[in-house]
């Protein structure tokens, strides 16, 4: 019997996210009805001013001009430091701007006043009433889509394909994945989850960016803030799940049919389903689009392969990427589902129905001897991993020297300074005599060397030199020979560069280990 995930986790955070997609859903319906409640109170009951719009002051305030009258009647009101009204008797006012008006300068528009609270002005604009609420409505629809699909994606469930639709296993007669024997587990290919790894990971960043600016503006556009979060948290979610499938998702298969696992259901596929399997050029369109009219500037899109199998409707059931570990018993798989459709055409072709459940192109019987012919198809004979340092791999050796030489000699290089600076240079008395605030603190230290004149050394900027004071005494490390080439004895200003350097080197080797395995990695035969 194949083993399979406890799907408790993912069901409860199945849960989880259709509750917070619905009290969403709520919240938005709520303040899409009263910002639609409220502008039509502000365009029924609210008094008008016909006015001007005077200058675009800036991002956060418009300058209108307006008679004198209607601005003396206000409680309180904020005016320009320099008003030119273009129009005798009228004066001019700074109203806060709306980030969805659509304004420009000499705009006849017109004002309303709140009658409750005569000192609050508002320039009347469509698009400044109504598209928050439009937004609102909008986030209702795309969130109830988004649960609409979560709740039909099968998360969190083991399902059975049965009679062209996927069925509650616990329901299905056939049992799929519950035999005796269950041959090794297929997964997606190094590459393929090196591909998600930097995906996730500029995604990631994208959010970084994204969310803390949304946030920055939430006040002034807080639609447009709303939106960017709701894009970069997206994004995010996106690549978490699509590299949480790649990397949980396992391929198992026995004598009744195949079994796809992941971290958010499993999906069980009788033999007797399987009809058809195309390896199938995602991209295929693009690239014929590209042939047909291109510039020279353009990159023709990659070839983007993948295997569909489907049923005998011709509906897809399972897709798998065109290369998969291990490679195989990945293509013993890809052996059976052909051996599979052969025998249908052949049945087929023959008037007659099939006669065995699924076969490899061998085997016509393979409930019989499964796990034998599985094995044979299987069963590599690998030639022994030589070293690095074998004779064969000379020029792979020297090439990863060379790319790693640099890094190691800066390395080395700037640790022999800081060592050099801390047991083998003077030493003198200094004291901070300032602290620059140009956006991180910096220390200004001032020593005075054996021989010669007073001189000043200013640190990196860095939160850790806020705590200092002016008139602070410090240590200050210098070169006899050149007393301007000096290091204040802070652990920072001795040892950052050579950390952040050793830092760099230490990707760079484990890369360079990563490519050599990758070189030297022994060729499999059948």
């Amino acid at each position: 019997m194949i083993e399979c995930r406890n799907l408790k986790t993912i069901q409860g955070i199945k849960r989880a996210l259709l509750i917070a997609m619905a009290v969403l859903v709520l919240a938005n319906l709520y303040l899409a009805a009263l910002l639609t409640i409220r502008n039509v109170e502000k365009l029924t009951e609210w008094p008008r001013q016909p006015a001007e719009v005077s200058s675009l002051a800036g991002e956060s305030e418009v300058e209108i001009e307006l008679p004198i009258k209607f601005a003396d009647a206000l409680p309180s009101k904020k005016i320009p430091e320099n008003c030119f009204a273009h129009q005798a008797g009228n004066t001019c006012l700074l109203l806060p701007s709306n980030p969805y008006a659509w304004l420009s300068v000499f705009d006849e528009v017109e004002v309303l006043q709140n009658p409750e609270r005569p000192e609050q002005l508002e320039i009347l604009s469509l698009t400044g009433l109504w598209t928050p609420a439009f937004g609102h409505f909008l986030s209702v629809l795309l969130l109830a889509a988004a649960w609409r699909w979560l709740a039909r994606s099968g998360w969190g469930e083991d399902r059975t394909w049965l009679n062209g639709a996927w069925v509650a296993t616990e329901s299905a007669p056939q049992r799929i994945g519950f035999a005796g024997m269950d041959a090794e587990p297929i997964t997606e290919a190094p590459g393929s989850r090196k591909a998600v790894i930097f995906w996730s990971v500029l995604f990631l960043l994208i959010a970084a960016v994204a969310v803390p600016a949304a946030w920055v503006q939430m006040r002034s556009d807080p639609l447009q803030a709303m939106i960017l979060i709701a894009g970069g948290a997206g994004m995010l979610l996106l690549a978490l799940y699509v590299a949480a499938k790649t990397f949980t998702r396992i391929i198992y298969q026995d004598q009744t049919g195949l079994l796809d696992s992941s971290l958010f259901g499993i999906k069980r596929l009788p033999w007797s389903a399987i009809a058809d399997v195309k390896l199938v050029n995602l991209n295929r369109d693009a690239q014929r689009r590209y042939d047909r009219s291109h510039s020279a500037s353009d990159s023709r899109p990659a070839t983007l392969n993948v295997y569909i199998v489907s049923d005998k409707q011709g509906r897809e059931i399972l897709r798998l990427s065109e290369n998969m570990a291990p490679s195989l018993a990945f293509n013993a798989l890809l052996a059976r589902l052909r051996g599979r459709t052969n025998t249908i055409a052949a049945s087929t072709a023959m008037d007659e129905s099939p006669t065995i459940a699924a076969g490899f192109p061998d085997q016509p019987d393979a409930r019989k001897d499964f796990e034998a012919e599985w094995s044979k198809m299987t069963s590599p004979v690998a030639e022994k991993r030589k070293s690095l340092f074998h004779p064969d791999h000379r020029g792979t050796l020297l090439g990863l020297l060379l790319m790693l030489a640099p890094f190691v000699l800066i390395t080395a290089y700037l640790c022999y300074q800081s060592l050099w600076f801390m047991y083998g240079a003077e030493r003198a008395q200094g004291h901070v005599v300032e602290i620059k605030h140009d956006g991180l603190p910096s220390l200004i230290v001032e020593y005075r060397p054996a021989q010669g004149e007073t001189l000043r050394i200013e640190s990196d900027g860095t939160e850790a030199y806020g705590a200092f004071q002016t008139g602070d005494a410090l240590i200050v490390y210098y070169d006899a020979d050149n007393p301007e080439n000096a290091r204040i004895d802070l652990f920072l200003e001795l040892w950052l560069g050579t950390m952040m350097m050793a830092g760099l080197t230490a990707i760079v080797i484990l890369a360079a280990v990563l490519i050599g395995r990758g070189l030297t990695a022994p060729m499999l035969r059948l």
